[in-house]
C-alpha cells in the first residue's frame, strides 16, 4: 500500500452550495484530471500483463504514488470548493 500525505478527512457540509464560474471550473477541470489519472492507471495495469512491446505504458512506483498523490490533491480541491460554496450558501465567509 502506497501512503498519502493527506491524512485529511472529508468534511463537506449537507445542503446547498453556491458555486460560481471558478468553482466549477475548478471542479469540472479538478473531475476530468481525475478521469485522465484513473485512465493512465487502468492502462498500466492493463498492459502491466502483456508482454513487453514499445507501445505500452510502463510506469514504476514513484510514478503511481505521484498520480495518486494528484488524486489526492484534486479530492481536497474539490472538497473546499464544496465546502466554500456550501458556506456561501449560508451567508458565511469561505
Amino acid at each position: 500500500m502506497i501512503p498519502l500525505h493527506s491524512t485529511n478527512i472529508p468534511r463537506i457540509a449537507e445542503g446547498p452550495a453556491h458555486l460560481d464560474a471558478w468553482d466549477r471550473a475548478s471542479l469540472a477541470g479538478a473531475a476530468n484530471a481525475i478521469k485522465v489519472i484513473a485512465a493512465l492507471l487502468m492502462q498500466h495495469e492493463i498492459d502491466r500483463d502483456c508482454e513487453p512491446h514499445d507501445d505500452l505504458l510502463r510506469l514504476n512506483g514513484a510514478a503511481v504514488a505521484g498520480l495518486l498523490e494528484a488524486i489526492n490533491g484534486l479530492t481536497e480541491l474539490i472538497e473546499m470548493r464544496l465546502r466554500d460554496g456550501s458556506r456561501r450558501a449560508k451567508g458565511l465567509q469561505p
